[in-house]
C-alpha cells in the first residue's frame, strides 16, 4: 500500500525532502513505518527516530491524519494515509 510521509524541522533536514510516498505492506503498523525509515542508509534520520537499542525514541511525535502518536503506536495504517514525523518543540 501507498503512504505520504510528510517531514517537519530536524526530520524534513535530515531526510532531505518535505515529502514522500512509500510503499508499505499491508497491515503495517506505525512502528513498523518507523522501523522501515530507520532501515534506510541515513544515519541522521534513524538516530532521530530510533534509539542505539532499536526502540522508537521519544523525542518526536507521528500524525496519522490528524491524530497524534508516538514512533512505537501499533496502530495500523491505511492506504492513502498522511503521515507527519514531527521533533517535538520545547520553550519557555
Amino acid at each position: 500500500m501507498k503512504v505520504t510521509l510528510k517531514y517537519t524541522s530536524q526530520a524534513k533536514l535530515f531526510a532531505g525532502k518535505a515529502s514522500e510516498d512509500i510503499e508499505i505492506f499491508d497491515g503495517a503498523s506505525v512502528a513498523q513505518l518507523i522501523q522501515n525509515i530507520a532501515a534506510r542508509d541515513n544515519p541522521s534520520l534513524r538516530n532521530l527516530l530510533i534509539s542505539e537499542d532499536g526502540t522508537a525514541r521519544q523525542s518526536y511525535l507521528v500524525f496519522v491524519g490528524d491524530r497524534c502518536l508516538r514512533g512505537n503506536a501499533d496502530d495500523l495504517l491505511s492506504h492513502n494515509d498522511e503521515i507527519t514525523i514531527m521533533s517535538m518543540i520545547s520553550g519557555g
